[in-house]
């Protein structure tokens, strides 16, 4: 379930091309960085991030092999490509924290109030994510006492490293933060998407009900074929008179 919707909604998020195609996304390409302008950045840098980190899936390290901690690095590449990637690019078009003044006044074609709800949940998103870090750092050092994390080893029946006993309560309260900080600051680079659709103009558009390029085509058959009507006419009351 996980991998279906991650991966759907990257696809549907990548093929948008919002960040070109809406007013409230879209800066311009004059504004680049390291000579990729920041549009070009937001379009392939975020959903192919999802993509990566919703088909990549990893191992408890002390089951890794070589190839386990290759996958697991791409893994982590994802998510950086997608929450990191995201919100810089999104900071940098609403002005968020040390962006702010980076653009022009009104290149970005969005509502005070709108720009300001997008800047609280792009908070948000930093400090959750934060959080995930410092407890992912906290978990990998020797801060805590090995005998407290999970006891992996050799079990009778088994060839491979088996689970021996789960780590302490103490460990598993961080894991627990760990995860549903991750959750949140999902949820709420979710929210942030939606904000940005609800507040584009482009939402509001009311659409032709016919497309005019293949209406005007049909209308040039239509007036082919009665050239042609016209024509055989003429070419039957000339035999006819001859």
């Amino acid at each position: 379930v996980f991998f279906a919707f991650c991966f759907v909604g990257a696809i549907m998020i990548f093929q948008s091309w919002y960040p070109m195609q809406l007013r409230n996304a879209y800066i311009g390409d004059d504004a680049q960085v390291c000579g990729i302008s920041w549009v070009t950045a937001r379009q392939f840098i975020p959903a192919p991030g999802m993509m990566m980190l919703s088909i990549i899936t990893t191992v408890p390290a002390a089951k890794a092999t070589i190839t386990d901690d290759f996958c697991i690095m791409l893994h982590l590449v994802g998510a950086a490509m997608l929450f990191v990637g995201y919100f810089i690019c999104e900071a940098h078009a609403i002005g968020w924290g040390p962006f702010n003044g980076c653009l022009e006044k009104g290149k970005l074609n969005d509502t005070e109030d709108s720009i300001l709800r997008r800047k609280l949940c792009l908070t948000g998103i930093g400090f959750f994510y934060l959080i995930f870090l410092v407890i992912q750092v906290v978990l990998c050092t020797p801060l805590i006492d090995p005998k407290e994390n999970d006891q992996w080893g050799h079990l009778a029946g088994h060839d491979d490293i088996q689970l021996l006993n789960t780590a302490t309560w103490k460990v598993k309260w961080l894991k627990v933060v760990s995860y549903g900080s991750e959750v949140f600051c999902g949820l709420l680079l979710i929210s942030s998407h939606l904000l940005v659709w609800h507040s584009c103009e482009e939402r509001l558009y009311d659409l032709p009900e016919s497309l005019a390029a293949l209406h005007s085509r049909i209308i040039n058959v239509e007036t082919d074929d009665e050239e042609d009507d016209e024509d055989s006419i003429e070419d039957e009351l000339t035999e006819n008179t001859e």
